[in-house]
């Protein structure tokens, strides 16, 4: 045990590690930590650290199916409901009363398969926070509500006349934000105005109470906080914290101790920022004073740009004072419950203010620079000087200068609904989009812009609407991308050359301009077709396969067991010519590469395609 108390911070670590694994995997990793341990502490030791460690291959315990279910959390479009065994999803047109009793229908839907490099998965989110499925508030009845601190608290709110006040009651107070009033984005992220309101409280009665009653205050209003808002990670995280102050140990095993307690009841809260940025802001005070808010912030700035694709710089900067300003808003919710107080005015400016730091950004993700990464921050952190101020230079300067990616690249996007493909040049900030959406600029399409530091896009149609930090214009560069059925803007063909290797897009083809195409180009030496239609046999027929002779056939469609497409006919049709069928319902988004005149393509499921 004596090993694991000198050590926690590295046994903490190896917990998460082995945390982050499913299945059979996690033995072995368990086993080379173990194995590990082994070449330096005792066997005792090494028993001991078995024991934590397995504690990540606890079962789940199922109980009996029922169909009534318990509000456990609202948002603004969807309430998360669980019983014993499931936590379900229910997307909503309303808010749903907290805390309430409510019976399901069997309609229960499984979240498909939406692999995706940058952007918002479901599939993911719901894997992340243990979601069984999900529903829709028609398939709900609810049976019975139960009076709790919550369920009052929302009917005062719902008592309110004015509707923008209600609203930012409901965003302030329960994080529901609502389209007729924004706060802030912070509020929906990890719940940190809640720690903040007690932080600021605390600072308010510093001036006439002991750091003991202090201490005690903490720990009362942590408890009453997690009663009220249903023990979220950021508040159990903080109570276990605090309480832990009391013991006579050493801050490493408070952390080790704390965060392995919390990753017991949530072992899903890993994945989470509500106990990622805590983590860190506890590990700063660890390590000495010396560059330690340099260490935080590039921690943070790492998190940051993978999970948003972008980095607050100013935020990251003046987070001591914005945590105030959390603090200050969520109270002012309450005071305006409580006393009638018409604080709108008051907030709307706290909002501005927090608005204007967020808006000063760096977009980029800093794992864009891919396997390189890892040595960049080892060969930093050697140098034990001026190591965390290169890596902080060399993190601005390449996300701000989009030298994060410094390959070319073709990616096809998961993106069922529509056609969305993206050529980016190497070293560059600039990007050609192929889409047909005429619609609001797709979420999935911005994120991988941002993650990859583009600013500025050409697209072959106008699309609407705005988008912050890119530029968009609305014509093809014709010097990249040729349309070889220029009178039909309808159903465009696109073809263009990428380091040699021979791209065309199908959008929709019927009939007549499939027999328009077979007779008017010959010998284009194809490599990868973009299926025409999702993959449908009448769009895709045989001779068009023998009249390309393409390497590989890319299909951009949902999970093949709920669309059926690609049809069996056009995938028996592949199989008779030998050509390789990728489709992003089930590898997700498709990137090709070229390094030293070798062509590979690459999902973001994690499959890896070479290309003669």
């Amino acid at each position: 045990m004596k090993g694991i108390l000198n050590n926690p911070l590295l046994v903490l670590l190896m917990y998460l590690f082995c945390l982050s694994f499913k299945g059979a995997s996690k033995f072995y990793v368990i086993l080379l930590c173990v194995l590990y341990w082994y070449r330096h502490h005792s066997v005792r030791s090494c028993l001991w650290l078995s024991c934590i460690l397995c504690i990540t291959c606890l079962p789940k315990f199922h109980f009996l199916q029922s169909n009534v279910y318990h509000i456990v959390d609202v948002k603004s479009n969807y309430a998360i409901i669980e019983n014993r065994d499931n936590r379900i999803v229910v997307y909503t047109t309303s808010t749903l009363p907290f805390d309430a009793e409510v019976e399901v229908n069997n309609h229960i839907y499984s979240f498909d398969y939406d692999s995706k490099f940058y952007g918002f998965s479901q599939y993911q989110w719901a894997k992340e926070n243990d979601f069984s499925g999900y529903t829709y508030q028609s398939e709900i009845k609810v049976i019975q509500t139960h009076f709790t601190l919550r369920s009052w608290t929302q009917k005062q709110i719902d008592k309110v006349s004015n509707n923008l006040q209600k609203e930012m009651l409901y965003q302030i107070i329960f994080r529901i934000k609502s389209k007729g009033i924004d706060i802030t984005d912070i509020y929906e992220q990890s719940g940190f105005s809640y720690v903040a309101g007690v932080w600021l409280l605390l600072y308010l009665i510093k001036f006439f109470t002991t750091q003991q009653q202090r201490k005690y205050i903490k720990i009362a209003c942590l408890i009453v906080l997690n009663f009220f808002y249903h023990y979220p990670i950021v508040l159990l995280y903080s109570l276990l914290s605090t309480l832990l102050q009391f013991f006579d140990i050493p801050q490493r095993v408070k952390i080790l101790f704390s965060s392995i307690v919390l990753l017991v009841i949530y072992p899903n809260a890993i994945y989470s920022l509500s106990f990622q940025i805590p983590l860190i802001y506890r590990l700063q005070n660890v390590f000495g004073t010396s560059q330690r808010k340099i260490r935080t912030a590039i921690a943070i700035a790492g998190i940051c740009s993978i999970k948003f694709y972008s980095i607050q710089i100013l935020s990251l900067l003046f987070y001591p004072v914005l945590r105030y300003l959390m603090g200050f808003t969520w109270m002012m919710g309450f005071v305006q419950l409580w006393t009638g107080f018409n604080s709108v005015y008051l907030v709307s400016i706290v909002s501005k203010i927090y608005t204007k730091i967020q808006s000063v950004k760096l977009y980029g993700n800093i794992f864009g620079i891919g396997i390189l990464f890892p040595f960049i921050l080892y060969g930093s952190l050697r140098q034990k000087k001026f190591g965390l101020y290169y890596l902080s230079i060399f993190m601005l300067l390449t996300i701000g200068l989009s030298l994060l990616h410094p390959l070319s690249e073709v990616t096809v996007l998961n993106n069922p609904k529509d056609t969305n493909i993206i050529l980016k040049p190497s070293l560059s900030n600039k990007a050609t989009v192929l889409s047909l959406t005429n619609e609001v600029f797709d979420k999935d399409l911005q994120s991988y812009l941002y993650a990859k530091g583009i600013t500025s896009i050409h697209t072959y149609i106008e699309l609407v609407g705005e988008v912050e930090g890119i530029n968009v214009i609305s014509s093809l560069d014709s010097t990249v991308v040729k349309q070889l059925n220029e009178m039909n803007t309808d159903h465009p063909i696109w073809y263009f050359n990428y380091d040699g290797l021979m791209f065309i897009v199908f959008t929709y083809l019927e009939q007549k301009e499939i027999t328009y195409f077979l007779n008017h180009y010959d010998n284009l030496n194809i490599d990868v077709m973009i299926l025409s239609n999702h993959g449908s046999t009448n769009s895709n027929p045989p001779e068009l396969f023998d009249h390309i002779q393409p390497q590989l056939c890319i299909s951009i469609n949902k999970p093949y067991l709920n669309s059926h497409l690609p049809s069996r006919t056009v995938i028996t049709e592949l199989k008779k010519r030998g050509i390789m069928l990728l489709d992003t319902g089930s590898y997700g988004d498709i990137s090709f590469f070229s390094i030293f005149h070798k062509h590979f393509a690459l999902t973001s499921s994690g499959k890896i395609v070479i290309i003669n």
